[in-house]
């Protein structure tokens, strides 16, 4: 599995893993993940893996089923996105979208995601994220039987770095308190 991986990975954070879905490589959720999580943390970025929506057929040959399988070694699953149009990028709605390859043609690796925690980080511009951008997080997790453990929300106007700063211990006493589940 290809990821950002700098320096050593403490080994109560070798159970976290950040997967970023921004379609810019070094923009505000890159710098949010990566200030949060490197280096203790793989921090990996859908750009890196070769993932087509979902084409009701099954016959799509790409990077999503591998990924899947090494993001399998990890019980708690950071999604970093920036909110787009109200809802997450279009990188990471692929990524949810292909969920469904789970639980039809690779049933067995769906049954897997079960028990999985996912928490999301969410970096907006002009308008905070809104009930229905979780809820829809939340229906997914439901359904694939993974516990959502809700977002944190970070704005790209104005001091992002102390926004960052003030938040970022937030963010692992919220890892701490579900992998002491």
């Amino acid at each position: 599995m290809t990821h950002y991986e700098r320096g050593p990975i403490m080994a109560e954070r070798r159970r976290v893993i950040c997967i970023v879905g921004s379609g810019k490589r070094q923009g505000n959720t890159w710098t949010v993940a990566s200030s949060i999580f490197s280096p203790d943390v793989p921090v990996i970025h859908l750009k890196d893996y070769k993932i087509a929506p979902y084409d009701g057929d099954h016959s799509v040959q790409d990077d999503y089923i591998p990924l899947m399988k090494g993001l399998l070694n990890y019980d708690v699953w950071v999604l970093a996105t920036p909110l787009y149009w109200y809802s997450v990028s279009a990188n990471l709605h692929i990524f949810l979208e292909r969920f469904y390859d789970l639980v039809t043609s690779e049933k067995e690796l769906g049954r897997q995601l079960k028990g999985k925690h996912v928490l999301v980080l969410v970096t907006f511009g002009s308008q905070a994220p809104q009930a229905a951008f979780q809820m829809r997080l939340q229906s997914v997790c439901e359904y694939m039987k993974m516990h959502y453990h809700g977002c944190f929300a970070f704005s790209s106007k104005g001091k992002l770095e102390e926004e960052i700063i003030q938040k970022k211990e937030l963010v692992w006493e919220k890892i701490k308190s579900i992998l002491e589940k």
